[in-house]
């Protein structure tokens, strides 16, 4: 019996197993394909590559600046520190390899398909562990024991050879809904086009939407026009974190358990911290029988204020914003320099946990809803 089976190796997984087998536990990671499968755009801030010291070699571009559009307002923030572009491809083979250099067993094409007590079942063989670690995305083993619903967005990419971009650009779009938007992430002579919207609040199909920047959009269109799709991709992602991440000696991290950024959809951030959480959680509970219920009380004093900001914001814009907010907003934001940071670290930075960034980041969506009436 291993100490450790973690169940899946994105970057949630692969984390917490490196962490875990550095400090000299047995740990295996199973991957049901081979590491780098995930759907993802591919933008990470300062506080991603820095954390997890990610190498010159994976990193696609650095990027200096986010541009934000509505469907008739434009604001452009110049950020203090990059942000960067990767490929999952590259990011989760970089994050898989250096926890195998840690001493963790990785096992490929190995799909988990039911976990019982301390036994992960495989189509291959059983793996037992003291302690099993979820990280298998939105539809999670774990949902057998959880009760909670998930609260799912949709997201659909094109892979976009033959662009040369240099920076991030965000769009909201008459359709997608309060919280919906598309982007443009720069990657070497190429680019990652995609959308996201939240179930239940998104008209009509995604495609529409994918496909109105690609060949529609005044701006984007024009941008792309010289590109050439290379792949098409599409994911759910959920985006409420759930009130139990464990289950006696089961620990779910990353989407597994809905910890991404309830206003983006953004994961390897919330993803990252998670399973290098988790590893020392269940390090403790190994060595000295720490209560892997702690996990879900540390994560909450670190990171719940974030998450439970932005899901209140989630909820105010779901149910009083409207397509012509994001224009009213921006002009607003174009004409105050505060509020063009705010913008800069929701999208960049994540520096949600400063609680300045919060009150005046509601008073501005209060302004716009209540004053203008919109």
């Amino acid at each position: 019996m291993r100490d450790v089976i973690v169940i899946g190796a994105g970057a949630a997984g692969s984390v917490c197993a490196g962490e875990l087998s550095k400090r000299g536990f047995s740990v295996a990671l199973l991957e049901k394909d081979v590491p780098g499968k995930a759907i993802c755009a591919g933008g990470i801030g300062p506080r991603i590559y820095e954390i997890l010291k990610l190498p010159n070699k994976v990193i696609e571009k650095y990027v200096y600046r986010v541009n934000v559009y509505s469907p008739n307002s434009k604001i452009s923030i110049k950020l203090k520190k990059p942000n960067a572009s990767i490929y999952r491809e590259k990011f989760d083979k970089f994050l898989a390899e250096r926890a195998v250099d840690n001493g963790t067993e990785l096992f490929t094409s190995t799909l988990a398909l039911d976990i019982k007590r301390n036994k992960v079942i495989t189509k291959k063989k059983e793996f037992k562990g003291k302690v099993i670690v979820c990280a298998d995305g939105v539809n999670s083993l774990l949902s057998k024991f959880r009760r909670e619903k998930q609260l799912l967005a949709i997201t659909k990419e094109y892979e976009i050879k033959n662009v040369e971009e240099t920076d991030y650009h965000i769009f909201y779009i008459n359709g997608l809904g309060p919280l919906g938007y598309g982007w443009i992430i720069p990657k070497k002579n190429a680019v990652t086009l995609g959308v996201l919207g939240f179930i239940g609040h998104l008209n009509g199909n995604i495609s529409f939407y994918l496909d109105y920047l690609l060949k529609e959009h005044p701006l984007c269109s024009k941008m792309l026009s010289k590109g050439k799709i290379t792949q098409t991709k599409g994911a759910m992602i959920p985006y409420k974190a759930s009130k139990q991440m464990v289950f006696g000696n089961k620990i779910g991290v990353g989407d597994a358990v809905g910890l991404t950024s309830p206003l983006t959809g953004g994961g390897i951030y919330y993803a990252s911290l998670s399973g290098g959480l988790a590893a020392n959680v269940i390090a403790k509970n190994l060595e000295i029988g720490y209560d892997l219920k702690n996990y879900e009380k540390e994560w909450r004093k670190t990171h719940g204020k974030s998450i439970s900001m932005q899901w209140k914001l989630n909820i105010l814009l779901r149910k009083l914003w409207t397509d012509k907010g994001w224009d009213i907003c921006l002009r607003k934001i174009s004409k105050n320099k505060e509020f063009s940071k705010i913008l800069a670290s929701s999208w960049a930075t994540y520096k949600f946990e400063k609680k300045s960034v919060w009150l005046k980041t509601f008073a501005l969506i209060l302004w716009n809803l209540f004053i203008n009436k919109f």
